[in-house]
């Protein structure tokens, strides 16, 4: 049996309601206005979605790929305060403690308009639910979540610390009370403890999530991570394609879990030496699309042998250098005509894989370790040349 056909009067009325022409005069998709599912919701009653099935059809597509998507979602941690943000102005919730067992919560942050004022009891309850407004929805999905905790600035003694580890306790109920993976696509966590990632890590579906930017909360600190065998373990790990970290130290053995990643930007490696360089190319020509591998290579300054003369006499026979490229060093993929680039510079050791595709920034890391290199040998010659002629 065939739906019914819209009839005439519920056509103009779509198009007067909604904007749009009939369907032989459709416009572009993108201009049928976002308020359009507030209307959408009068239509409850099975008889009025059948009718609603052919002319709205567009618009209920619309509503599902733009009302229930974020591009970035931000859960930003302080010592005293909260901040959700849905970084588009559909969403944003701010939790401030403003006494000692009192905090206000605003959907306003530049006015304060909106406050209520709730016991430090409470906010567990409160945010937990507001979690669940935003993610509870199956067609929720976050193009970038954003999880920072900050703790450089220094907390008011007067007020009783707004414990973040608290704040990661109720965002890690709320994932687990409600049943269902969030779909994400790009995890950017800036974590105090290791179970911070962990917690959120666990709860992203696997198909959506792509790429991880993992940092440390204190700068200027780096972490040394020796316990990360867990998350390496974890399906959302092997289902990841990117992953970035310039304030993370990872030892040498978990290299190899990085291996199938796409494109990998990395900080440094504990204890890396030149030897390792030849174990870690091995397990990088098993990977064909790769795009980039980079790491730090900072230990290496205090390695008595240059690493680029090691390795070019190792590897003589690839080292094929284009004139256009100079420093780099291909080795074939077996079986294939494919070729991996390697560069080693003062600071960083760059592979390139037959996937690379140019990135801002990619360069820069380049042209800087070079000018490190030449301010170095521009002073060694300043303090040779003092030698030679000394001051009168």
């Amino acid at each position: 049996m065939s739906s019914p056909e819209p009839n005439a009067a519920l056509q103009e009325n779509s198009v007067q309601e909604f904007g749009t022409p009939p369907p032989e005069e459709q416009s572009p998709l993108v201009r049928i206005p976002i308020t359009c599912k507030d209307k959408l919701m009068k239509y409850l009653n099975f008889r009025e979605k059948m009718k609603l099935r052919k002319v709205c059809k567009d618009l209920r597509t619309h509503v599902d790929t733009t009302e229930f998507a974020f591009h970035d979602f931000h859960i930003h941690i302080r010592f005293h305060e909260v901040h959700l943000d849905s970084n588009n102005g559909r969403f944003e919730a701010f939790y401030k403690q403003i006494e000692e067992m009192k905090f206000a919560v605003s959907n306003n942050i530049k006015d304060g308009k909106n406050d209520r004022i709730f016991d430090f009891d409470e906010l567990s309850n409160i945010l937990e639910n507001d979690l669940n407004i935003i993610f509870a929805n199956s067609k929720r999905t976050v193009h970038s979540l954003t999880v920072t905790v900050d703790v450089n600035e220094e907390p008011k003694e007067e007020l009783a610390l707004l414990d973040h580890t608290a704040v990661f306790q109720c965002l890690n109920e709320f994932l687990s009370e409600n049943g269902r993976r969030l779909k994400v696509r790009t995890l950017n966590i800036q974590f105090y403890e290791y179970e911070q990632v962990w917690s959120i890590l666990l709860h992203l579906e696997p198909g959506t999530l792509k790429s991880m930017i993992l940092e440390y909360s204190y700068s200027g600190c780096i972490a040394s991570l020796d316990y990360f065998d867990e998350v390496f373990q974890t399906e959302q790990w092997k289902a990841m394609k990117e992953f970035e970290s310039y304030s993370i130290l990872f030892r040498w053995e978990y290299v190899k879990d990085f291996a199938h990643f796409d494109r990998v930007d990395m900080f440094q490696v504990e204890q890396f030496c030149v030897d390792h360089v030849e174990r870690l190319t091995e397990v990088l020509l098993r990977n064909p699309s790769l795009d980039q591998f980079s790491l730090n290579t900072g230990s290496w300054r205090s390695d008595p042998r240059r690493p680029v003369d090691v390795i070019n006499h190792r590897h003589n026979v690839y080292n094929y250098t284009k004139p256009s490229e100079p420093g780099w060093i291909y080795f074939p993929y077996p079986e294939s005509d494919k070729k991996l680039a390697l560069k080693i510079d003062y600071e960083w050791m760059i592979f390139r894989g037959p996937c690379y595709v140019a990135r801002a920034g990619d360069d820069k890391i380049i042209e800087e370790d070079e000018e490190d290199e030449e301010e170095e040998a521009g002073e060694n010659n300043g303090d040779n040349n003092a030698e030679e002629n000394p001051p009168v």
